[in-house]
């Protein structure tokens, strides 16, 4: 046992031994210590009292040591004394040295600068003989430079371009030089910005240029070095942090230097007049009461007043006054918080240095999409015309409404009449703190940028515009974002008792409402009940048939009363469910945005019950009032031709309105005329089926003086009415039957607030009807009629020939009625091929036709298939427009592309026809198109991957026409396959259909970036769609594409979009 113990023991010394010897540290080398040449510039390389190295070239070459391991030895000496030592290897680095083709036969440089260097002229700080970049002064005076140093063949240039010639006087070292200068054997010294002098005055600031470690030729130690630089390069902010760190305090960073020019217009300079937006917060917002002005301008232009000694007076500009108009009032010297890329090429005014850069973004109701081919309508501050032209440059089909405030821009959208309000972010975020726009939000969209600065007069005397932009360039970047925060985030909006009652006046609605509707509702049955006891006790001494009636009456208040009650604790019963759901999911945003959205709904639907009754009850104690204001009868029809199309459409129900109407202008109470026509027409859907119709005419009668009479005729083909029930119609809660209750909804009030609206209007209402047949419901309503708004006929328009082709004989006759009334020469055709003969004829007979208005929805052949055949025949000059009473969303592309200019809604107006039509005469709607001429790609091939016949062979003639070969794969198999099979560069670019068959333009284009061949990844590929949103663009570009051209496609797109990839311009 213990001889195996020892056996053990031995086996054991042994594993320890070996271990030890073989352990990786008796392998590792010992660091290597490289010498290291500097020269005596503070703030670089010095050397400390404890014997350690600071500075910037000291911290440089630390963080290399992490990565090389090295240690380092400094040897001090002078320039060439280093250089002569680092050539005979006395020295391996010589930290630093630049550039030149002569030291770089003898030295190997970094393949990395580790910074650049400026040269600067110092003089003593007593000396007040020289000022900044005084040339005249500079004249004859005794410069000090060191001997053999780059940067004095730098300063000779200076001195020779400004026109200034010097005694140049030799030094070895800096030290040196700052002896001379401080002994007076020289005016002012040449060193570069290496060197930190916080202790003299900065005179002039010449050449720049890139300094490197240097090491003699073919040193072992150089590949370390820039693979330590390389990763280091990766830190991009690692030079800036270390200049800022020990250069900060320099004479060139913190003195602000001013010309003589410049210190003698400051000593006699008054005070200067600056406009400032009076309601631009966080930028310039003033306070009527104190006087005063806050903001981020101010704060700039606070810090400009304290560096420079220029004196200020603060100017409130005129609301909704242009910049430019501002400034020609001759009120103003500057004008502070413009966009300084609007003044770049003015010839007048002059911008200064900008000294924030913002983003300008959309906010709007979520939901609305915003992208370059969006029809929408903007809200915008008159004053801004910046603002105006980058949202046109942007945004070409976009509208724009001007308004003197922004807070009168979002009340624009908050009340739809714009759909968005683009605006700086900083803005915004002040304004949407507010409970007011909490409905409002930042759409998704590619921001432009606002870059802000102040304006002048252009002037050959520049000393103000030079002094301002002196001190922007010097303002710390950490005072404006201190500024920017002081005035956005650090001031929150504060909340009053109206904002906290408008924030949650749904909520004080719905309690109000149902306070007072079970209050009212009290009294109703009180009333009713109090009611039919009189009635009650009178009618026992009347015959059994009044008997009869009354019984019949409370039975019909009876069933109201029920039908109420249903109809109320439905929404009831959502809202109260909903609102205990939702306090469950507070923490799901979701959830509840889901739950109150529901809510909504329910109290929406609670409130029409609601306003009917109120409605009647006003109307029975006549308190309810007959506006009469100026209204416009189209926007009536209108809304309720969108309301009723699509639901009719969904339900199978065709929808006819049309107008026989010389004015379209009237003095009434429009909310009162819609509520009448919303009710007739609700009526008239509920009782008509699928297959049926419901028609809307609406024609003068007579005119007497300045009032029309306007009769509306809502017919439908519905089940129709039993005389009986005609004699009872108007009368509050009646309805033919409780089946019908039950069926089709409905308080039975509609019918009679609309007779009563009619009474009080001083009208008629008639109804005629057919059980099983239908109803005709007629209204008559006087007008006064609004002076000069009758759309006449124009002399330019008695030239004009039109064609209408409408399969709907009722909706020729119609429109043959409007044309006739504008002066316009015009034919009808019944169907698509009359009207392909009569264009024919036509143009045989040298009388071609101008316009042509075609129906979309027609038998036999549609619209879009005779826009397709005509512009087959006929040339661009034949307007095409496409008339439909359904949404045009679902035609707009198709038709485009088939070749339609123009698209107008059902019913046609006769202001809305008459306003095209002088339009299209002028020529203003043709469609933009680059000029072939401009462009010729002859020698030149594109590969075109297009699976529509028609979409390809539109496209193959537009490059025809500017001599650009073009050749067809009809799907994307067969477009990687052609690639594949040509030479290198035959293609020079790639458009490519997105939706083919077999495969689509997305795997088409992974597919050809993934061959191996040089030009597969380089040739360019475009996704040319009709799909065009901004999420479509992104999927193209991530998939390898290089840009979207949008269908249908627009020739100056195109051909510039080819242009710029043949020649390789970015």
């Amino acid at each position: 046992m213990a001889k195996k113990t020892k056996i053990i023991i031995c086996v054991l010394l042994m594993f320890l031994i070996i271990a030890g010897i073989f352990s990786p540290s008796s392998f590792a080398e010992e660091p290597k210590t490289l010498r290291v040449g500097y020269m005596d510039y503070d703030g670089f390389i010095e050397k400390q009292a404890d014997g350690s190295f600071t500075g910037y070239g000291a911290e440089y070459l630390s963080e290399i040591a992490n990565y090389t391991g090295y240690h380092y030895e400094y040897v001090y000496g002078e320039g060439a004394e280093l250089l002569d030592m680092l050539e005979k290897g006395e020295i391996d680095l010589f930290c630093v040295a630049q550039y030149t083709e002569e030291r770089a036969q003898i030295y190997d440089y970094s393949d990395y600068p580790i910074g650049y260097t400026q040269g600067l002229l110092y003089t003593r700080k007593d000396n007040d003989a020289l000022c900044y970049e005084d040339f005249d002064a500079f004249n004859d005076m005794t410069v000090g430079v060191i001997a053999s140093n780059a940067m004095t063949a730098l300063f000779n240039q200076y001195a020779q371009r400004n026109g200034f010639e010097c005694n140049i006087k030799e030094y070895h070292t800096e030290a040196e030089l700052l002896e001379a200068l401080n002994a007076g054997e020289i005016d002012a010294m040449c060193s570069e910005s290496l060197a930190n002098h916080t202790e003299l005055t900065l005179l002039a600031e010449f050449g720049a240029d890139a300094y490197y470690i240097t090491s003699y030729k073919n040193s072992p130690y150089m590949d370390d070095i820039n693979f330590a630089l390389q990763e280091i390069k990766a830190d991009v902010d690692f030079e800036a942090n270390l200049y800022h760190k020990y250069y900060d305090n320099s004479a060139a960073e913190t003195t602000l230097q001013f010309t003589t020019a410049e210190k003698n217009y400051i000593a006699q300079q008054g005070s200067l007049r600056i406009g400032l937006q009076p309601s631009r917060a966080p930028f310039s917002s003033y306070d009527e009461a104190s006087g005063t002005f806050t903001g981020i301008c101010i704060d700039v232009l606070d810090s400009i007043a304290a560096e420079s000694g220029l004196t200020f007076e603060y100017i409130p500009l005129p609301l909704g006054v242009p910049t430019v108009e501002a400034m020609e009032s001759g009120d103003f010297d500057i004008i502070c918080g413009v966009e300084r890329d609007n003044f770049k090429t003015n010839e007048t005014y002059v911008p200064t240095t900008e000294f924030l850069e913002s983003a300008i973004v959309p906010v709007g109701h979520t939901g609305v999409k915003v992208d370059i081919t969006s029809d929408l309508t903007a809200a915008v501050p008159a004053s801004f015309q910046a603002l105006q032209n980058s949202i046109s440059a942007e945004y070409p089909n976009i509208n724009m409404l001007f308004y003197k405030t922004n807070r009168e821009c979002l009340d624009a959208v908050m009340a739809g009449d714009a759909d968005i309000f683009i605006q700086n972010t900083h803005i915004l975020s002040l304004l949407l703190q507010e409970p007011e726009y909490e409905e409002l939000d930042i759409l998704p969209v590619q921001m432009m940028t606002e870059h802000t600065a102040m304006v002048m007069e252009r002037s050959e005397n520049s000393e103000l515009l030079s002094i301002i932009n002196k001190c922007i360039d010097r303002m710390d970047e950490a005072t404006i974002s201190s500024s920017l925060i002081e005035h956005t985030f650090a001031s929150p909006y504060k909340y009053t008792m109206s904002d906290f009652i408008y924030k949650f006046r749904v909520q004080i609605i719905i309690i109000t409402c149902l306070v007072l509707f079970c209050f009212g509702l009290l009294i109703c049955v009180v009333a009713v009940r109090r009611r039919s006891e009189m009635k009650l006790q009178k009618q026992n001494a009347l015959l059994a048939d009044a008997v009869t009636q009354a019984e019949r009456a409370n039975m019909a208040k009876s069933q109201f009363l029920s039908r109420m009650s249903h109809e109320i604790r439905t929404p009831m019963n959502a809202i109260i469910g909903l609102t205990e759901i939702a306090r469950q999911h507070e923490d799901d945003e979701k959830k509840m945005d889901d739950y109150l959205g529901k809510i909504s709904v329910s109290s929406k639907v609670l409130l029409n019950i609601i306003n009917d009754v109120l409605d009647m009850s006003a109307i029975e104690n006549n308190k309810l009032k007959i506006d009469n204001a100026e209204f416009d009868i189209k926007q009536v029809l209108s809304g309720i031709s969108t309301i009723y199309y699509p639901q009719c459409q969904s339900k199978g129900v065709k929808f006819e309105m049309a107008t026989d109407l010389e004015n379209e202008i009237f003095m009434g109470d429009s909310l009162r005329v819609n509520q009448i026509l919303l009710n007739l027409v609700s009526n008239a859907y509920k009782f008509t089926s699928e297959g049926g119709r419901i028609s809307i005419f609406v024609r003068e009668t007579a005119r007497k003086d300045k009032t029309a009479f306007i009769r509306f005729e809502v017919s439908d083909t519905g089940c129709g009415m039993t005389p009986d029930m005609k004699n009872r119609l108007f009368k509050p809660f009646e309805q033919e039957s409780a089946g019908t209750a039950g069926k089709h909804g409905g308080s039975g009030l509609g019918l009679s607030i609309a007779k009563n609206l009619v009474d009080m209007m001083h009208g008629a209402i008639n109804v005629e009807s057919e059980k099983d047949k239908g109803t005709t419901f007629t209204v008559d309503l006087p007008f006064e009629i609004v002076e000069g708004t009758t759309e006449a006929a124009d002399d330019a328009l008695k030239s004009v020939r039109v064609l209408t082709v409408d399969d709907d004989q009722a909706a020729r006759e119609y429109t043959e009625i409007v044309l006739n009334r504008l002066g316009v020469q015009f034919d009808s055709a019944g169907s698509g091929r009359e009207a392909l003969e009569m264009l024919d004829k036509a143009r045989a007979e040298g009388k071609p036709y101008n316009v042509c208005l075609i129906d979309w929805k027609m038998p036999d052949m549609d619209g879009i298939e005779v826009t397709r055949r005509i512009r087959e025949k006929e040339q661009e000059k034949l307007l095409i427009i496409i008339v439909s009473a359904y949404d045009l969303n679902e035609v707009q592309d198709e038709a485009k592309i088939a070749g339609a200019d123009h698209f107008v809604s059902k019913p046609l107006f006769q202001s809305t026809l008459f306003n095209v039509l002088m339009t299209l005469t002028h020529g203003e709607l043709k469609s933009e198109t680059a000029s072939p001429d401009a462009y010729d790609f002859t020698g030149h091939r594109v590969l075109l991957a297009e699976d529509q016949e028609l979409n390809a062979e539109i496209a193959i003639e537009l490059l025809d026409m500017v001599n650009m070969a073009a050749e067809h794969a009809e799907n994307g198999q067969r477009a990687v396959e052609m690639f594949e099979a040509a030479e290198p560069g035959y293609y020079d670019v790639i458009l490519m259909d997105v939706q083919m068959p077999e495969m689509d333009g997305y795997e088409a284009t992974r597919a050809i970036r993934a061959l191996e061949r040089p030009d597969a990844k380089e040739i360019a590929i475009y996704a040319m769609t009709a799909n065009a949103f901004t999420d479509d663009v992104s999927a193209a570009l991530s998939t390898g594409m290089n840009g979207h051209i949008a269908k249908p496609i627009d020739t100056k797109i195109l051909y510039e979009t080819l242009y710029k990839t043949i020649n390789h311009i970015d």
